[in-house]
């Protein structure tokens, strides 16, 4: 079932809460089923993450392979989350909200797994037959600090919450 047709009682719900997914929505019909669904008062809370970070030489790459080798490949609609739905309409009572982060402790292995899943990323092989992270991956390697370093990963989140209109 598709999120503009989610089928909950009218006004029974507190919160409804979308991540990294709004950008891919039909927002009108959303926006008009949310209303419908949630209680006077209930909030809305669209959240979204950034591009991971670990560190300068590790950012460096990670930055590189998103922008440079990927950047063509990303949807449109990746410019939604990178402006952290700020460019969306939003027809709630916005409230300001706290600074958030994802965290993790991670190998290598683990972010090379992380960003094979990157929708750019599967673009790419489709169209090109070979696996971009290649490019970067011996670089990324020498800035993790090889593949037996843990390091500690986090992403800044975005949340954009507002309370159903009266």
């Amino acid at each position: 079932m598709a999120a503009e047709e989610a089928d909950f009682e009218p006004a029974s719900l507190d919160l409804v809460t979308v991540s990294q997914a709004a950008h891919w929505f039909d927002l009108d019909p959303f926006y008009a089923g949310v209303t419908r669904v949630l209680r006077p008062g209930g909030l809305l809370a669209l959240w979204s993450y950034h591009l991971l970070r670990v560190n300068e030489d590790v950012d460096r790459v990670v930055k590189r392979y998103y922008r440079d080798i990927l950047g063509s490949y990303w949807p449109p609609e990746r410019r939604i989350v990178e402006e952290e739905y700020r460019g969306i309409p939003f027809p709630f009572d916005e409230l300001g909200t706290p600074s958030f982060q994802m965290e993790a402790d991670w190998s290598l292995d683990e972010l090379m797994g992380f960003l094979r899943t990157w929708s750019a990323r599967n673009l790419y092989v489709e169209r090109h037959g070979s696996d971009p992270l290649e490019l970067v991956a011996r670089e990324l390697g020498r800035a993790w600090g090889g593949r037996g370093s843990v390091r500690h990963v986090h992403w800044p989140l975005a949340l954009r919450a507002g309370r159903r209109p009266e």
